[in-house]
């Protein structure tokens, strides 16, 4: 199951999830940057494509806070004039994820999301394009 995120970012107190649900927490994700900043694990895996000999390859990196560029997650009007979409793909093992891409143009990144101390942090982002 997957649903288009899209409207405007809600508040919640400083030490609560931002949100109940995973796509409301989601939403609120990609469009604030401090909530961005503050639910997201340290070391970062961060996977990129690229070129090889034949096939592209996967390369993998632990970012720690000061290599991961903020917003991880352009702001919905910067999405929004490139042409970029955001989907929440609902996962029953406990892991939730966005894909961030743009329609026919071979951009796509995944960022996985993993339930800790009863809200989610960023644990993965998988850059996946060509």
């Amino acid at each position: 199951m997957s649903a288009t995120v899209s409207s405007t970012v809600l508040s919640a107190p400083q030490n609560l999830c931002p949100r109940k649900t995973f796509e409301e927490f989601a939403l609120n994700f990609s469009n604030n940057q401090r909530i961005q900043e503050k639910y997201i694990h340290i070391p970062l895996i961060k996977i990129e494509l690229e070129a090889g000999d034949e096939e592209p390859e996967s390369v993998k990196a632990l970012l720690t806070r000061k290599e991961i560029v903020f917003p991880v997650i352009e702001s919905e009007e910067n999405r929004i004039s490139k042409g970029l979409e955001l989907k929440v793909i609902d996962n029953s093992r406990g892991e939730q994820k966005i894909k961030l891409f743009k329609p026919d143009a071979g951009y796509q990144v995944y960022y996985f999301f993993e339930k800790k101390n009863k809200c989610w942090e960023l644990i993965k982002i998988d850059d996946q394009s060509m």
